[in-house]
Order: structure tokens, then sequence, then C-alpha cells
């Protein structure tokens, strides 16, 4: 019998109802393994030309890791269900590397997609579980970065319309408003300018820039004046970025850049101005914090112009209001900038100014009243604090007479028996003995005081073996 031709089997199975061939074959699958291992890889390739890849499910699937975290809560116990990020950023990176090859497959838009999805998610989990109040993630298992380096790359197809595009960094700029990129590293303001810079004209680039600004009513419309003013400034029409300034001067942040680019034109009168209304702004605004910045700002203009006598009049503004760590720097600006002949009234004045200060007996106006050789009012100044007594005089109290000191002191008697009545415990023995020990290292009033103090306290608390351990500790 002559073999068969491949037609001629053609032929064959073509007459041979459906039903019929897929019995035939099932009987001869059985006893042929080798026809089964055909036809089943016949059909997985089959299979794999018509399915498509369902991004969003696995996105989805991604974030199944389940993990317990035993807590507890109001004394009970309990074990919230959270995802275990490490695992879900293992699977995000790995959908991502598929997203990339759909790009070189043609298809940019399935990997522009896959990233907004995968951004997407990340914010409902933000929102939904309080990431930002938890410690069991890290931003890279997010793949924030990794979402706007995959969507860069499908930018960069030829196969994206120019709509196309301007969408993609249209629904950016909508993601902005997710606490989520406080975490991002990429520079994503530098991907949408790049995008719109090659496929809109400068005006066209203008006028979005400028229909999102006023758009905005959240905390990113002041960086997107700065924005605007940058990119009008890189243009070289001056013009129109000081009269986008004018329209929307109460910007702090774009005011400024303009107090900038004013410097650096040598527009000395008008940098007075602009930071004189931006102090006016933020007294206004009640904003004293941003006041002391502003007056900062002045002070530095003044210098670099010459204005010895205007800078020392901010500078007394700014010791008004000083924090207590900035108190020496602007003592030491002032007398750097005022004349010696009218040194010792301007400082005068400004002592008298920091009313706050003058309670706390170790404030830096200690400092000063001691650098000046002011003993008198070093004094009166300790005299009349009402608290910090005891630092203060172990810093100063070799600037004084025996007899100051010895009043001095006394005035610190009152402050020891009040320490033991209220805590009992060890924590605040030894306390008492550190501040004693800093009492009987200041001078000889300070040293017969902690003396009495302790022979007191041993008398009348015999019973407290804590107390007696601890004032053991002091050195007489």
């Amino acid at each position: 019998m002559s073999k068969p031709s491949p037609e001629s089997i053609e032929k064959l199975l073509s007459a041979i109802p459906d039903d019929d061939l897929s019995t035939i074959v099932k009987a001869y699958a059985l006893t042929h393994p080798t026809m089964y291992d055909a036809l089943s890889k016949n059909q997985k390739e089959h299979e794999s030309e018509k399915t498509v890849f369902d991004y969003a499910s696995a996105v989805k699937r991604c974030y199944r890791h389940i993990m317990k975290t035993p807590r507890w809560e109001n004394n009970w116990h309990r074990q919230p269900d959270y995802l275990d990020w490490e695992e879900v950023g293992k699977d995000l990176r790995g959908v991502i590397r598929r997203a990339e090859g759909a790009i070189a497959a043609g298809r940019p838009d399935i990997a522009v997609e896959t990233a907004f999805l995968i951004l997407e998610m990340d914010d409902r989990q933000y929102e939904e579980e309080f990431l930002s109040e938890r410690e069991d993630w890290d931003a890279d298992d997010l793949c924030l970065d990794a979402c706007f380096t995959l969507m860069e790359e499908a930018l960069d197809s030829p196969l994206l319309s120019k709509e196309q595009k301007l969408d993609v960094c249209e629904r950016i700029e909508g993601f902005f408003r997710s606490e989520l990129m406080e975490y991002v590293e990429y520079d994503v303001d530098g991907l949408i300018e790049s995008v719109r810079g090659s496929l809109l004209t400068e005006d066209e680039h203008l006028a979005v820039m400028m229909q999102n600004y006023r758009r905005e009513t959240g905390w990113r419309a002041s960086s997107m004046a700065c924005d605007i003013w940058d990119y009008l400034i890189r243009l070289g029409r001056t013009d129109d970025a000081e009269a986008f300034f004018h329209e929307n001067r109460q910007v702090d942040a774009l005011r400024l850049k303009y107090m900038e680019y004013l410097q650096s034109a040598g527009r000395y009168d008008e940098v007075l101005t602009t930071v004189n209304e931006g102090i006016k702004l933020s007294q206004d605004q009640r904003l004293p914090g941003l006041t002391r910045q502003w007056r900062e700002r002045k002070l530095q203009v003044l210098e670099n112009s010459g204005r010895s006598s205007e800078a020392a009049s901010v500078c007394l503004e700014l010791f008004a209001d000083a924090y207590s760590s900035d108190v020496l720097k602007y003592y030491l600006k002032a007398k750097e900038i005022v004349s010696p002949d009218t040194w010792a009234a301007f400082r005068d004045r400004m002592l008298e100014k920091n009313k706050e200060l003058q309670t706390n007996a170790d404030s830096p106006l200690a400092e000063i009243y001691l650098r000046e050789g002011l003993i008198d009012r070093l004094y009166a100044h300790l005299l009349g604090a009402r608290f910090n007594l005891l630092p203060a005089l172990s810093r100063y109290a070799k600037a004084f007479t025996p007899e100051h000191q010895k009043n001095l002191v006394s005035r610190l008697e009152k402050e020891f028996p009040i320490a033991v009545g209220y805590q009992s415990n060890r924590k605040s023995y030894a306390a008492l003995a550190g501040r004693l020990n800093m009492l009987a290292g200041t001078c000889p009033a300070g040293k017969e005081l902690a003396s009495r103090v302790v022979t007191g306290f041993r008398s009348k608390f015999p019973n407290r073996p804590a107390l007696l351990e601890e004032l053991a500790n002091v050195k007489l």
C-alpha cells in the first residue's frame, strides 16, 4: 500500500464531521502521547494569538499580598490586614516590564494606561489605608518613579498622536493633586515641559500654562506662577514677565522671583518697594515667620546698597521679634552696622525691644549684657527674671560681687523643697541632685545653700533610701 499524500489526508479529514473527528482524535491520543503533546502545543499557540493581555486585571492582582500586623489598641489586641508592599512592588515591576515590551511592539498607549492604572491604585491605597501614617512601606515599592519613566518612553514613540501626548500631559497634571507626589523624585515638570515644548509653539505652550494656572486653586498655584515667570524670562519676554507679576503680586514665591530679577538688573529702589509690599502682605495675613523672612531680605538689600542707617532700623525690628536662637545674630549684625559713636544709644533702644526675653534669666540678653560690660544691668536682669535663674547663675556668677551672688542664691532657696514634695521617685531625686551639684559649683553662697538643703533633706526624709542615695552624689 502506498503512503497517503498530505492532500489526500486533508481531503479525508475535511469530509469527516467535527464530532466524529473529535472522537477519533480523543481515542487515538490515548495510545499515542506524541499526538497529544502536539495538539496541546498547537492549542496554546492558537490561544496566545487570540488572547490580549489584560493589564487592568494584572495591575489589580498585584495588590493581593496581604500581611498580618499585630497591634494593641485600647488594651485590645487585633490583627488588621495590611498589604505587603515589598511583594506588591515586585509584581508591579513585572507588569511595568511587560508594558515596556508593549512599546516595542508598537502599543505605547498600553504603556501609558498601565502607568496611570498603577498611579491610581497607589493613590487609592494611600487614601484608604492611610499610608502616610504607616511605616511598613517604601516609596520605591509603589513604583511611582518607574511609572513616570514608563510614560516618558511611551511619549517618545511617534505612534502616539499630538493630541494623545498633550492629553497625557494634562492627565499627569491632574495627578499632581495627590499627596503621593511628595514621594516622587522623577522630574515630572521637566517631562511635561519637554513634551509640550516639542509639540506646541511658544504662544500655545504659554496659553496652556496660563489656563492651568488660572484653573488651579490648590497649593500648586504658587509653583505654577513661578513656572510661567521662568518660561517668560527664558524666552526673553521680560515685559510680559513683569506684567504677569503685577497681575499676580499676591503670590509670595513669585514676589521673590521678581525681587531677584530686579536685583540682577540693579533696580534697588524697586527691590525695596517689592520687599516692603511683601512685609505688609505677610503682616496683613498674620504670618510672623514670613514677615521675618522678608525683613531679612530687606536687611540684605540695604546692606548691599550701602544704606547703613536704614539697615540698622531693620535690625532693630528683627531683634524685637526674634526667636531666642537669633537674638545674638541680630545683635552682632547691628553692632557691625551702627557707628561706634551712636552704638550705646542704639544698643539701649534695642535691648528694650524684646520683652519676652526679659523674663528668662538665661536668655541671650544676659550674654549681651556681659559682652557689653553692663554688669549692673545683668544683675538686675537675673534678679527680676521669673525662671531659669540657676543655669544663668552657673554661667555668670563670677561676674558678680559676693554680696550680689548671695542675693541671687537666696532666691533659689524656696525651689528645692517643692522638688521633693510633688514627685517622690528616683528620677526626680536624680534631677534634684543634679541641680544641687550645679548650685554648689556656682559660688561659695551656692555651695553653702546646697549644703543646707542636703542636710535638711537627710534629717526630714530618713526613710527615703532612693533620695539619700542620690543626695550622696552631691559634691559639697
